[in-house]
């Protein structure tokens, strides 16, 4: 899968997570936005499981793909682009990096790290 291709994936997706009432939250799973509108919360006041949406933290500069660990945390691949060579990988879980000191082209760091953010049972820690 392209780039260009997981990112209208992942726009289409924030479109049916995310509540566009009052709270904004982005969720796991999709709201029901034909019949209510809204996630729950902002419905009828029900209050929402803190564990059912996104807690992203900032976004770093250069960020070309954000991974979702087993364990909940971040995979961020970071980096001038797909034809760059300046692409790395970073674990916000673990703490984990791109294996070798230097960095390398987006096709050669990107499955390390969706490979990591596969393994990786790290929980975030904020």
């Amino acid at each position: 899968m392209t780039l260009a291709k997981e990112a209208a994936l992942d726009k289409a997706m924030a479109a049916r997570q995310t509540c566009p009432g009052p709270c904004g939250r982005r969720y796991f799973h999709c709201l029901p936005l034909k019949t209510l509108g809204s996630c729950l919360e902002c419905f009828d006041g029900t209050p929402a499981d803190p564990a059912s949406a996104f807690t992203e933290p900032v976004r770093p500069k250069g960020l070309l793909i954000r991974f979702v660990t087993t364990g909940g945390s971040y995979v961020d691949v970071t980096g001038h682009g797909e034809h760059a060579e300046n692409n790395r990988w970073n674990c916000l879980g673990c703490g984990d990096s791109s294996a070798r000191p230097e960095q390398g082209y987006l096709f050669r760091i990107r499955p390390d790290a969706n490979n990591h953010a596969t393994a990786c049972r790290a929980i975030p820690l904020t």
